[in-house]
């Protein structure tokens, strides 16, 4: 699945969980995903970046309330997100930065949560 399309898919998941800044929110790239703040289409706008933002990936991780592991296993860092029996756990290595482990393995998660959304 492209980066865009998980962010869109983690972006529905946070406005089905109902936090009210997903109201109107458009990805612009593989990278950012636009949030309007307000009821308005051209309300004033804020950027959400889960894959490249700590702050947003913890922020997704809370408000989603899924369950963050973290592994070091022969020189990797792993990470595991879980959210329930109906959604499969997602697993990310990286050789060098657990933090991007740990960002992509959040979005990953929310995105399976959003594509199993009504």
């Amino acid at each position: 699945m492209a980066d865009k399309e998980l962010l869109e898919l983690a972006a529905k998941a946070m406005k089905d969980a109902g936090d009210p800044k997903f109201m109107n929110f458009e990805a612009i790239d593989d990278t950012c995903v636009c949030l309007e703040l307000g009821a308005k289409r051209g309300a004033i706008t804020s950027y959400w970046k889960p894959l490249t933002d700590d702050g947003d990936a913890m922020r997704l991780s809370i408000g989603l309330r899924l369950k963050v592991a973290h592994y070091y296993y022969e020189g990797a860092y792993y990470c595991r997100v879980y959210f329930d029996d109906l959604v499969p756990p997602t697993v990310e290595f990286h050789a060098k930065d657990p933090y991007a482990a740990s960002r992509r393995a959040i979005v990953r998660a929310a995105a399976e949560i959003g594509k199993n959304a009504p």
